[in-house]
């Protein structure tokens, strides 16, 4: 099968309706992977997704993968604990000149990650990407996270680094 569900994710939190830029309550995701677990459906890695495009690995009819844009606090204060007590993984899509910002919407501040938290994300398992490579059509990518000593590029865990 080269067909393959991707879900994205934008802020999943508790902000007012009017700040929410297709938003979804905590809640709401809970529910939604309670649905796609009890319902015969396998969350897969971004990577296996897009070998499964490419027609380079089958997987099964009801795979799916969850993605995460935008970079907002929330990815890490809300999703990835979800993320973690359901025992899936996603992709998190972060625009790097947002890192440690806040967005304004209709006049709501909306924080963004930093980069110890994106670090975290990393090192829990979690792919990470800038979100302009979404458009680049999601090759496998690297992200330069700053550290104390420069760079250091960190990569998603490979397919045999499985849980």
């Amino acid at each position: 099968m080269k067909k393959v569900r991707i879900l994205l994710y934008n802020q999943v939190g508790q902000y007012p309706d009017e700040a929410m830029e297709d938003g979804l309550h905590p809640d709401s995701l809970k529910k939604q992977l309670d649905y796609l677990l009890t319902h015969g459906y396998s969350v897969v890695s971004l990577e296996e997704a897009l070998a499964c495009i490419q027609g380079k690995k089958v997987l099964a009819e009801n795979s799916v993968a969850l993605t995460i844009d935008g970079g907002y606090e929330n990815a890490y204060t809300s999703v990835l604990p979800t993320l973690e007590e359901y025992g899936v993984e996603a992709a998190f899509f972060i625009p790097p000149a947002l890192n440690g910002q806040k967005r304004v919407f209709h006049g709501h501040e909306i924080p963004c990650m930093g980069w110890e938290q994106v670090r975290s994300l990393a090192q829990r398992g979690m792919i990470i990407s800038h979100s302009g490579a979404k458009r680049k059509w999601l090759h496998r990518i690297f992200y330069q996270i700053p550290n104390q000593t420069g760079s250091k590029p960190l990569c998603h865990r490979s397919h045999t680094d499985r849980r």
